[in-house]
């Protein structure tokens, strides 16, 4: 049997403050479709709350970015100055963005090594942080590769 509709409540219509919320909502959804648009964020804050807290982490990065821009550096005099160098890191077999020769001549080169470079830095602080969850980490990692 039916129930005497008079009884229900009336739903009231949104509040503006509602409506917007319902179309970011909507927008969101649109863009980032079955991911939350909160994960990659949670995944930053778990890793650079964990390296914020790891001073000793930190500053073997600094380190290790100094050793690094000192190889570009050497690369570079040398690169300049007698032509044809060896390079400061090589891409892995696996990589295929560095597989046409033009990366191989000036200036491109010094892109090709500068990205490498910059690469192993990367992987380096996004890997072995104490603390940070193993996802976070993978996906932290994954965003710094792209």
């Amino acid at each position: 049997m039916l129930k005497n509709t008079s009884d229900l409540p009336i739903p009231t219509p949104p509040t503006p403050a509602e409506r917007l919320d319902c179309e970011l909502h909507g927008a969101l959804g649109s863009t980032v479709m079955p991911l939350s648009p909160v994960s990659p964020w949670l995944a930053w804050s778990d890793w650079a709350m964990h390296l914020a807290l790891s001073p000793a982490q930190r500053v073997e990065l600094l380190r290790f970015a100094l050793a690094q821009s000192s190889r570009l550096a050497r690369y570079v005099t040398e690169r300049v100055q007698a032509g044809a160098c060896d390079t400061c890191v090589e891409p892995p077999e696996t990589d295929r963005r560095f597989a046409d020769p033009a990366w191989r001549n000036w200036p491109f080169d010094l892109l090709q090594q500068s990205f490498l470079l910059n690469e192993e830095w990367w992987a380096k602080a996004t890997h072995g942080l104490h603390g940070i969850s193993p996802h976070h980490e993978a996906q932290v990692s994954f965003a710094t590769r792209q």
